[in-house]
């Protein structure tokens, strides 16, 4: 899963630094804020969905 999620960014990455994926995408170069922003907000739904498995695994045994 993680190997899925690491090939995925880095080919978002690559559009976005890449000139010619950036014309070809359309794509715009990101600040590294930018890159912060992003990370967190599509990762909070992954780590939500962790947190909410341990709590359930907790409250089940």
């Amino acid at each position: 899963m993680f190997a899925t999620i690491a090939a995925s960014v880095s080919l978002q990455v690559l559009a976005t630094i890449f000139a010619l994926l950036k014309v070809a995408l359309g794509t715009a170069t990101l600040s590294i804020w930018g890159w912060l922003t992003i990370i967190l907000v599509s990762s909070s739904v992954f780590i939500a969905d962790e947190l909410r498995k341990l709590v359930r695994s907790k409250v089940i045994r």
